[in-house]
Parts: structure tokens; sequence; C-alpha cells
């Protein structure tokens, strides 16, 4: 409560037996007033919590998306390699949760923005988003059924996917 406000209560208290009607009601007035200010200013710091909540977000998903795409190359590289089938395998599906993790994020990220008085302007997302579930998705098939040859192609597409969706 602002000094202002404590200030009216006590005048309020203080001067009741002593004022006029009328002079009540310009105090209540201004308290009303005073209520309608803070009221307006703990809307405006909610909507900057917002604004900076979905900026860390947004910055978080860009950072993952960019180390997703960079381990998906080296375990490309692996697999390319000859690398041990079922460990490319585990590592693929690690990083197939930490993309749904991402994608989680990107969604908050969404749904913050829509909670917003003047929302962000985003670019649709999700056709791509699915693309790399779904390439993802296979190139964890194909090196669980051991065939790496088919795997390189599957894991190459979700690396440039990536780094394209964390430009936007």
């Amino acid at each position: 409560m602002s000094d202002e406000l404590k200030e009216l209560f006590d005048m309020l208290r203080e001067g009741l037996d002593e004022m006029s009607r009328d002079e009540i009601y310009e105090q209540l007035d201004q308290m009303d007033f005073e209520f309608q200010d803070l009221e307006m200013r703990m809307d405006r710091t909610l909507e900057m919590f917002r604004q900076f909540a979905m900026e860390r977000l947004l910055e978080e998903s860009i950072n993952r998306l960019e180390q997703l795409a960079e381990e998906q190359r080296e375990l490309q590289e692996e697999t390319a390699a000859g690398g041990d089938a079922e460990e490319l395998g585990d590592a693929q599906e690690e990083l197939n949760e930490a993309y749904e993790q991402i994608k989680d994020m990107m969604e908050e990220f969404r749904e913050t923005n829509e909670k917003l008085s003047r929302p962000r302007e985003m670019q649709d997302t999700q056709d791509q988003e699915d693309a790399i579930s779904d390439d993802l998705q296979d190139a964890l098939e194909q090196l669980q059924q051991q065939n790496q040859e088919q795997a390189m192609p599957s894991s190459r597409m979700p690396v440039t996917r990536c780094k394209i969706l964390a430009t936007h």
C-alpha cells in the first residue's frame, strides 16, 4: 500500500467525526482513484513479467534446439562411422525425448504469448515441429532395426530442420 493511501486511510479514520458528508465522499473518491492506480500498476507489472517469461522461454528453446541439432549431427557421424547400433538407438531415443521437452516449451511460449495484452505475431511452426518429430522417430526406428544406412538420411533431416526452426 502506498504512503499516500495509508495517509488517506489515517485521515479518514481521524476525521470521520469531524468531516462533513461531502468531505467523506471526496476522501472515498480519492481512495478509489488510488486503488485504480495501484491496480493499473499491478497489471503493467504482470504484463512485463509475462513478456520476460516469454522471452526467457524463447531464448531457452532456441538454445536447446541448437544444442539438439549439434547432438543429432554428432550422432549422425557416429552412425556413419559404424558405431554400436544399440548405443546409437539409446542416444537417439534421448534426443527424441529432449525434443519433446522443447516442443512443450514452445507450446508454453505460445500460451504465454496469447495471455499478453498485445500478443507477439508469430509464425506457425507446428508443421516443422511435427516433421522434426517424425524424422527423429524414423531415425530411431531405423537404428532399433539396426539399419544404420537408412538411419543416416533420417538423422540428417532433424539437424537441418532444428536449425531452421531455431531461426523462427
